[in-house]
């Protein structure tokens, strides 16, 4: 007899009772310290990034407070959480308990009793159109191109280029600005050339490159990190647009 599907016989018409599927909790998702946070108060109406520090499994979750607070949040707040877990969006109800100042600033919040999840797939680019500046290095003459990003991913990311060409064998780097949660950042990312698809459009031709990302220090990992999650939530209409 299965443990998912249990047939009772009576008489000779067999019932099936159906057994629910076991949701796991948050601590079961083995959130990592410094993993980004998306953090959403309905009343008054505010967002922050903020990082994950850590849990007391059934108790509360610990999170970082946020650097720049323009709305007084106070403690009782309702929040909706959204993180990446487990290769899973999780999202669930919250409540704000305690607002910790000192030794460092932290925000102590419920221990969440149901989530939703939706699977992530490690991979997953999200559609963007970025200006961003390619440096083959030194050794390369004319070395620097303007290009477009149009998706990334925590891995890689394509471009395209609509004059010449780069240097198949050596390492990229790609300068980037962005803007997470309101703040500029300037990303420098290591890359290397995987994939070259050329094409024509309107009498142009474009180089489309798929580039792979390696060597991330961590800032700058959490930083990519908070904007691929951000992209994928205005992409998912979860996030309003800026």
């Amino acid at each position: 007899m299965s443990l998912t599907e249990l047939s009772l016989i009576e008489g000779s018409t067999p019932v099936q009772l159906a057994v629910q599927p076991v949701v796991p909790s948050l601590a079961s998702l083995k959130p990592v310290p410094g993993d980004p946070v998306r953090l959403e108060v309905r009343h008054p109406k505010a967002r922050f990034n903020l990082r994950f520090v850590g849990l007391f499994e059934g108790k509360g979750v610990i999170l970082s407070a946020p650097r720049q607070q323009k709305i007084k949040i106070t403690e009782g707040s309702v929040l909706l959480i959204k993180m990446i877990c487990a290769n899973r969006i999780c999202s669930f109800s919250s409540r704000l308990v305690k607002i910790q100042e000192q030794p460092y600033p932290l925000w102590h919040i419920e221990y969440p009793q149901e989530m939703t999840l939706k699977r992530l797939r490690q991979h997953t680019r999200v559609p963007v159109a970025l200006k961003i500046m390619i440096d083959a290095g030194d050794d390369a003459p004319n070395s620097q191109w303007p290009a477009l990003c149009t998706d990334i991913s925590l891995q890689g990311a394509s471009v395209e280029v609509t004059s010449g060409s780069l240097p198949l064998k050596n390492k990229m780097f790609i300068t980037a600005r962005i803007r997470v949660a309101g703040v500029d950042h300037v990303l420098l990312l290591p890359a290397s050339i995987c994939r070259v698809v050329e094409s024509e459009q309107v009498g142009i031709k474009i180089t489309r490159y798929s580039l792979e990302f390696s060597d991330l220090d961590e800032d700058t990992h959490l930083t990519l990190a908070g904007f691929v999650y951000q992209q994928w939530l205005y992409e998912c209409g979860q996030l309003d647009t800026l």
